[in-house]
């Protein structure tokens, strides 16, 4: 409907050229008075105004309100196609309303009833040519928006998703079609928009490893997607088939968990210590001779092996240190195990080692201690390497050795005539500590005094470190049948009795012996930590351990060939098979 206008007044053309008349602009208001007459007031028809007395008097402006009726009629009958008036049944002009037949300037087209926005290629009721995007498909077009002439994607030669119309109505968008369910896999990467990472038994060489790092059986889907369902995913909280276990996110490589990351039970060679299940180690395989046995129980490991009969040793914290009498030699290891390094060679008779965390020392008793006096010596040498310094000499048989953080100690072993002496680390300041008793096999040094064992005359004893007379000595158990070796904690003095075949200890600050253990077969070497005590059965082969508070006695190894000597550190028992003396000799260690 167009509306025309004539100042204020208002006409509807839309069904008839002179019909309808309406005032949108006449306003009845009360103006402000006029000077000083109040009998006056104003009006206002069709935008003019005009003056009506107040007490109905005639107007003063008559005339000026016929004109005001007369324009008002006049527009009101005219067509406003001229200034001439209406053009009558004859005019052929446009009324200027879309649907009129009419092209009225706007419009592109005007087919009056024919319009239509259903029509293919009609024009639309807006008197606008039809057009791509219009919903409608016209005769040059193949589609339009959502419209596809009831198409879809297998029309245009693929197996599924949606068809689209391209943006020129001229042609499909097929972006989102696919050929799924050809059994091709489409496309050669995931850029590609046809690309299918499967189709059908085309896997694309994958397995359930590759995608979901797992075993089973992977399949395609019907939409060209990955079918997991036979695949065995583990850590899902489901048992599936091939799993022992699978307690979801608890799944774990902790010690005693119910189920690993690989939902298999926890097993020995795992890698993981279940001491549930009685593992003592796990060092993930089941292969013996490595420390850890099959069964995940510690086993001893040869740091070196086919040695001539080794004699001594000592651990520090890199390597293990040993004398061989037999070849005049000193070596080491490697604290793990590697190749032997030689320290010393071409020595007389090089017997006790000791160390400490920048020296090596070690005494030799000489070419024939028991017949030839005063031919021992002391020695020490940088463990970084360097020349070996003898720092004393005309010792009687140096057996033992033992270092602190001040001092190092020897014992000379010579019946009537033995002693125990010390020097400062450097090697200086030598001095005799006491003399003149009878034997002075091993010894063990703690924080107030020097402990000894004298073999063949069945003594432990003790003296305060500054030294003394033999007045001076204390006597911690006598009549020992063959006290052998010694060691010291906090609390108590331990000692083997090779005799008689027992552990004793008594306390360091004096009291009675007692036996710890008894009935053993030659006991030789004896270690202790914060825990244990261990040692060495020589007779039997075996390494034992027993809890210092009392308890069941454990063998530690058995089978060892003629085991001698025994240390321990916070981790590791060493021991020394001394063997037969033809290359069958070996340093041992083992977990504790």
């Amino acid at each position: 409907m167009k509306i025309l206008r004539h100042d204020s007044v208002t006409r509807s053309v839309a069904e008839s050229k002179c019909l309808i008349f309406r005032q949108t602009g006449i306003q009845r208001q009360v103006p402000p008075r006029i000077g000083t007459r109040p009998e006056l007031s104003m009006g206002v028809l069709g935008g003019v105004w005009y003056r009506i007395p107040i007490n109905g008097g005639k107007p003063m402006w008559r005339l000026l309100g016929v004109l005001a009726i007369t324009c008002v009629l006049f527009v009101a009958c005219s067509d406003g196609d001229s200034p001439g008036g209406d053009a009558g049944p004859g005019n052929d002009a446009g009324s200027g309303v879309c649907g009129d037949g009419v092209l009225d300037p706007g419009e592109q087209c005007d087919d009056g009833s024919n319009n239509s926005d259903s029509v293919p290629s009609a024009c639309r009721t807006d008197c606008r040519s039809h057009y791509c995007g219009d919903g409608i498909i016209d005769s040059d077009e193949v589609c339009d928006g959502e419209a596809l002439n009831g198409l879809d994607c297998t029309d245009q030669g693929m197996t599924l998703g949606t068809l689209a119309c391209a943006d020129d109505c001229a042609t499909f968008d097929v972006s989102e079609c696919s050929h799924c369910g050809n059994d091709e896999a489409e496309g050669d990467s995931a850029s590609d928009p046809h690309y299918e990472v499967c189709d059908g038994p085309d896997i694309r060489g994958h397995d359930c490893n590759s995608i979901a790092q797992t075993t089973g059986l992977l399949a395609c889907n019907a939409s060209c997607g990955w079918d997991l369902s036979g695949c065995v995913i583990c850590g899902d909280g489901v048992l599936d088939f091939g799993e022992e276990c699978d307690e979801g996110v608890n799944n774990a490589d902790t010690p005693n968990a119910d189920c690993r990351p690989s939902c298999q039970f926890p097993f020995c060679g795992d890698g993981v210590v279940d001491d549930l299940l009685g593992e003592q180690c796990d060092d993930g395989n089941t292969v013996d001779g490595d420390g850890c046995s099959q069964l995940c129980r510690f086993s001893a490991v040869a740091l070196a092996s086919g040695l001539n009969g080794p004699t001594l040793f000592a651990v520090g914290s890199a390597y293990v240190y040993w004398t061989n009498y037999t070849e005049g030699t000193v070596k080491r290891v490697p604290i793990v195990g590697g190749s032997v390094d030689l320290l010393a060679s071409g020595l007389a008779g090089p017997w006790a080692i000791a160390v400490d965390s920048t020296q090596v020392f070690w005494t030799d008793v000489g070419v024939d201690p028991e017949h030839i006096p005063n031919t021992g010596t002391v020695t020490r040498m940088p463990l970084a390497g360097g020349t070996a310094n003898v720092f004393k000499t005309e010792e009687s048989n140096p057996v033992s050795v033992a270092v602190t953080s001040s001092y190092v100690y020897w014992s000379n072993d010579r019946s009537a005539l033995s002693s125990v002496e010390r020097a400062t680390l450097t090697g200086t300041d030598a001095e005799v500590l006491v003399s003149g008793m009878n034997g002075a096999s091993r010894i063990a040094i703690d924080s107030t005094h020097i402990y000894w064992t004298s073999l063949f005359f069945g003594e432990v004893l003790k003296v305060v470190l500054a030294g003394g007379t033999l007045s001076d000595i204390d006597a911690v158990a006598l009549g020992q049948s063959g006290p052998a070796d010694i060691a010291v904690d906090s609390t108590h003095v331990y000692w083997t009795v090779l005799n008689t075949g027992a552990v004793r200890r008594a306390p360091v600050a004096g009291g009675s012996a007692a036996t710890l253990v008894s009935g053993q077969s030659s006991p030789m070497g004896i270690a202790v930590d914060a825990t244990n005590v261990y040692w060495i059965n020589n007779g039997s082969g075996d390494v034992l351990q027993r809890p210092l508070a009392g308890g069941t006695i454990l063998t530690v190894a058995s089978g060892q060939n003629n085991p001698t000597v025994i240390k321990v550190d916070s981790t590791h028992i060493y021991w020394v098979n001394s063997g037969t003396g033809s290359g069958d000799g070996s340093i041992m260690r083992i977990h504790k």
